[in-house]
Order: structure tokens, then sequence, then C-alpha cells
């Protein structure tokens, strides 16, 4: 077999070796790139990519940047961009499974996360305060559940153990009792003070 590896010099061709490498190791690296997200499963999201290239990129399902103690209820349709760690996440997030190998042998795609982008179309709030709001409303509460603040279109629910107060259109109920129609027992004319809600 003929092979010009005595004839053509080394530095050309380790140069051409080299640069043939370096562009195989950039095309491993993963690209922050818009997306648009048109599935949601719990705390995963597939997104498409909303970028005119001739490469074809496909949907991928991939974690969102949020911790477990706020967790935002994005919607099929909302905007933002993937950024891409420097190792496989699977081991991490529970998509595939499996350790981060720092020699970067994943695909590009499999270190990719979603990062939700603010909109001008989004209705004004007050800048100085926390806004919170869902389509469904609100949730706030302990890990164990114990205490719960729900927040719904149609009510407030306030819950502490077996205690509550639901406040609606028909008005405000306390422990399963109406607050404007209650009655009181044991009440006495004069400077008596009344008894417990009957």
């Amino acid at each position: 077999m003929a092979d010009n590896s005595q004839t053509t010099p080394l530095a050309r061709t380790l140069t051409y070796f080299v640069q043939s490498e370096i562009r195989d190791k950039l095309q491993q690296i993963g690209q922050s790139l818009p997306v648009s997200v048109v599935a949601v499963d719990g705390p995963f999201v597939t997104v498409q990519f909303e970028v005119q290239s001739p490469i074809t990129f496909p949907n991928i399902t991939i974690a969102q940047a949020i911790s477990r103690y706020a967790r935002p209820p994005t919607q099929i349709g909302d905007k933002g961009f993937v950024v891409a760690a420097d190792v496989y996440l699977g081991g991490v997030t529970g998509l595939g499974g499996g350790y981060a190998n720092y020699l970067r042998e994943e695909a590009n795609l499999s270190t990719l996360v979603y990062v939700p982008l603010s909109s001008t179309s989004w209705p004004a709030v007050d800048p100085n305060a926390y806004n919170i709001t869902a389509p469904n409303g609100a949730v706030i509460k302990d890990d164990s559940g114990n205490s719960v603040i729900t927040l719904t279109p149609s009510s407030i629910v306030l819950q502490c153990g077996s205690s509550s107060i639901v406040i609606d259109a028909s008005g405000v109920t306390i422990m399963g009792k109406d607050f404007l129609t209650h009655v009181h027992s044991g009440v006495e004319p004069g400077p008596s003070n009344t008894g417990g809600v009957a």
C-alpha cells in the first residue's frame, strides 16, 4: 500500500491535524440559543429551537434552571434560551442517569438547560413587589403540607393542620362555618361576653 507519509512534510500535516481536532471539539460545545416550549412534563420541558440555520435542530427534552423550592408554571409557548453546562447533566437531573464525565464525550445537546426570558408582551406589574402569577393561581406551603395558602381565580384558602379559612364569592368560611351568619351561644343581656361559635 502506497502512502505519502515519507514525502509530506510533518509540519504541514500536523497543522491540518490540529485544526481538524479543534473543529471536532468545538462541535461538541453546546451553544446558547433561543427556544420556545412545546411540552411540559413536571420540572422538564421539551423545546424547539427558534433559530434559522442550515442545521435542523431536533426538539429536545431538558431540565429547567429552577429550584425545587420555587417552581414556576412554565407553559407551552413560553420563550427562553438554552445554556450549555460544561459536562453532561443527566446524572443530577434524572434525564438519562449516569455520571458527568469531564472528557466531554457526550453529545452537545445533552448539556443544555432551559432558562426563561422576560418579554415586552407581559402585563405591567408593581416593580417593587415580588409578583407571582399563573393560570390557576399559586400555592405556598411548607414541605410537609401542614400549612398551605392556595390562591385560585375564584378563592383564597388558608389551611393550617385541620383549621381552615376560605374566602370566595359567597363570603368567608371559618372552620366550615359561614363568618357573616354564624351565631354565638351563651349570650346573656348585660356586660357578659359571648360564648364560642355554634
